[in-house]
């Protein structure tokens, strides 16, 4: 009892967190280590130079439990060039728990579950006694190491003998001797064959969906890395297959109809979609293939790479930056560096301004603009309007990145420049509907009481006049048939708005304005192709069924509509939509939910009478412009601001998003032309 008492009025400070966690660190590390031994933590020494690298060796110990020790050496990358393989993995969201010995237990190092199960099933299938893993051989704690380490990470993949990516080990959906035995019937041409139509492709199908969706095929670090490699190998826990190969799965298995499984259900819209994972896997194989044709040659455009994996994810969000760095040339990286210690707003609009700047074409802006759905820095917008937020992939696709648009033939004829403007000498327009909006004015730059400001040639062409009135928010959640209801009324609409510009200046008819305006025309201008017509037709006749109409508010529909040939006949639209769709894949509702007016964007049209489609946000008033070097239009807003001070004083405006501008597509614009200089904020 007196213990009790005496505890009971012992004063002691409470421990910290840190105190707790460094307690509970300790005991979890005793109960790791083998019994009776305490050797000290493992400690980085800097590295003696900015070309150095550190490996881990490993060898085995035991004559029959085979236990593995390991060593960390630091080498000359050149030195040890084709000797060591690089590993490439998700890291998870775990921090280390786990211990590896380091020169037989006179030190221990701290690991993760992920890296400690990815070791035991890879060192003894190497034929090389060196291993290169990110969070064992970079100081993660050193943020000028990591700088410098992660400005190298191109060339250490490039020079590993070989690359294995970790994609982790059976589960009870996932066993290793399945996925082995159905990976071999895919590869086999006559069990395909024996398999197509059959019920076993939905079998192969299950198994090949579990692959594709791990975590590693979303990751942007695992890009160069993929890429980089000599040679490539994918490995679940036992079980090897080489990039090629599991290319070749894909690409197999994709001439056969593919079954539900391997549907996206991630994806949100009114079509089904391939897994993302096979148009990762075929990026990877053609910047593989295309490397190898320039003999390792680097890329040139950092702008392009990034568009083609905006969607992959990163814990830092200044690595969907940085780790693409190591595939580009260095020459055409107009010196972006990785850098830690700066801030992510920071690195964007450096990034930004630097690719436009350093490779004369203007594709990155494509995913900037103020009607640019963020979420990574929230309201108010710590981005300039004319900076994409890299951290939250595009809602739909990018059309300033697709070749096939010219709307400028010309690449920049003035250096874009760069210039921070103090918010004390501007005076800023207040915008009442922006202010109750998601993507608000912009706030200065970072904390400061500056602006970031970007000035480009340009050529203001036209005025928005009007936009499409339809409720046009999809909400997938919703009950279904809205989404289909929206859909039609946006054919509706547009094919109205095609018929009253019947003087068009492309001299097309109001069904062929409608049809290539909702989809941005995406095969350029001969998309006038029977098949993709008749895909149209069937799309409109499968929304008039799915939103609901009835056989007697078809022929309404068809007689008020003046009968278009968009519009599909009694015995078109009699046909059950559900065998239509299960027939072939329609191609056309596939372009109007990815790239067209089917997921986040509306018509709009303009003074001189064009018919166009640009994101959701679009207001009259907004002008229209070309910027040399870039592949399609955009819409400007503003004066948003003035600048006092200077003679007549200065305009400053918002981007607010790329647009399709049916007939201007393809450099039509090309005469009487005056070029101004727009400052943008």
């Amino acid at each position: 009892m007196a213990a009790v008492t005496d505890l009971e009025n012992l004063s002691v400070a409470e421990p910290t967190t840190v105190e707790l966690r460094r307690l509970r660190s300790e005991q979890v590390i005793r109960h790791l280590l083998p019994h009776g031994t305490q050797p000290p933590k493992f400690r980085y020494q800097r590295l003696r130079s900015e070309e150095n690298i550190r490996v881990l060796k490993f060898s085995f110990t035991g004559t029959t439990t085979r236990e593995v020790s390991y060593e960390i050496i630091e080498k000359q990358l050149a030195e040890i060039s084709g000797q060591f393989v690089a590993v490439s993995y998700h890291w998870g969201i775990l921090g280390p728990d786990r211990v590896i010995p380091i020169a037989g237990w006179k030190y221990y190092m701290l690991v993760t579950r992920v890296v400690k199960t990815m070791l035991e099933h890879i060192v003894g299938d190497l034929d090389v006694p060196y291993i290169w893993i990110d969070a064992v051989c970079i100081d993660q704690n050193n943020n000028l190491e990591k700088n410098s380490q992660v400005s190298m990470m191109g060339t250490i993949f490039n020079c590993a003998r070989s690359v294995r990516v970790w994609l982790g080990r059976s589960t009870e959906e996932l066993d290793e001797s399945s996925l082995c035995l159905w990976l071999k019937l895919l590869l086999r041409p006559d069990l395909r064959e024996s398999m197509a139509n059959a019920k076993e492709f939905e079998e192969a199908d299950k198994y090949l969906k579990l692959i594709l969706e791990l975590q590693w095929f979303e990751r942007i670090w695992v890009v160069q890395e993929a890429c980089l490699a000599q040679e490539l190998y994918f490995q679940f826990g036992k079980v090897v297959i080489s990039m090629d190969s599991l290319h070749e799965v894909v690409v197999r298995r994709l001439e056969y109809p593919h079954t539900s499984a391997l549907v996206d259900r991630r994806q949100k819209g009114p079509n089904d979609f391939l897994l993302a994972s096979f148009g990762v896997l075929q990026e990877f194989h053609t910047i593989r293939s295309f490397l190898k044709k320039r003999s390792g040659k680097r890329l040139t455009s950092l702008s392009e790479l990034y568009g083609s994996f905006a969607s992959q994810k990163a814990t830092d969000p200044r690595d969907h930056i940085y780790g693409l760095l190591g595939l580009i040339h260095q020459g055409c990286l107009g010196g972006i560096q990785a850098d830690y210690n700066a801030s992510v707003a920071s690195t964007y609009i450096d990034a930004t301004f630097r690719m436009i700047d350093a490779q004369g074409e203007l594709s990155i802006l494509g995913f900037a603009g103020l009607t640019r759905v963020t979420s990574g820095f929230g309201p108010p917008r710590r981005l300039p309007t004319w900076v994409p937020d890299f951290s939250e992939p595009p809602v739909a696709d990018v059309w300033s990145r697709l070749k096939v648009f010219k709307a400028s033939t010309i690449r920049k004829i003035e250096p874009a420049t760069f210039s921070l403007i103090e918010a004390s000498g501007l005076h800023i327009t207040i915008d009442p509907q922006l202010l109750h909006s998601r993507t608000s004015i912009p706030a200065p730059f970072g904390d400061t009481d500056m602006f970031g400001c970007i000035s480009l040639t340009a050529i203001v062409f036209d005025t928005v006049a009007g936009i499409g009135s339809w409720p046009k928010k999809f909400e997938y959640d919703a009950v279904r048939m809205d989404i289909w209801k929206n859909m039609y009324q946006t054919f509706r609409e547009a094919y109205k708005k095609a018929e009253d510009l019947r003087t068009y200046l492309t001299a097309e008819s109001a069904s062929s304005l409608c049809w290539k305006t909702l989809i941005a025309n995406l095969d350029g201008v001969d998309l006038a192709t029977s098949a993709m017509f008749e895909d149209a037709k069937a799309f409109v006749a499968d929304l008039m069924v799915l939103s609901g109409l009835t056989g007697f508010e078809q022929r309404q529909e068809r007689i008020s509509m003046a009968f278009s040939s968009l519009w599909p006949d009694d015995k078109e639209a009699g046909l059950d939509a559900r065998s239509r769709r299960e027939k072939r894949q329609n191609k056309y509702a596939e372009s109007f939910a990815r790239s067209g007016a089917g997921h986040c964007r509306r018509i709009f049209w303009t003074d001189n009478g064009y018919l166009g489609l640009a994101a959701d946000g679009v207001r009259p008033g907004d002008l229209l412009c070309i910027f040399p070097g870039a592949r399609v239009p955009f819409l400007i807003r503003g004066p948003v601001a003035w600048l006092f001070g200077q003679i007549n004083g200065r305009c400053y405006y918002h981007l607010i998003s790329e647009v399709y501008v049916h007939g201007v597509m393809n450099g039509e614009l090309r005469h009487n032309l005056t070029y101004i200089t727009l400052y943008i904020i």
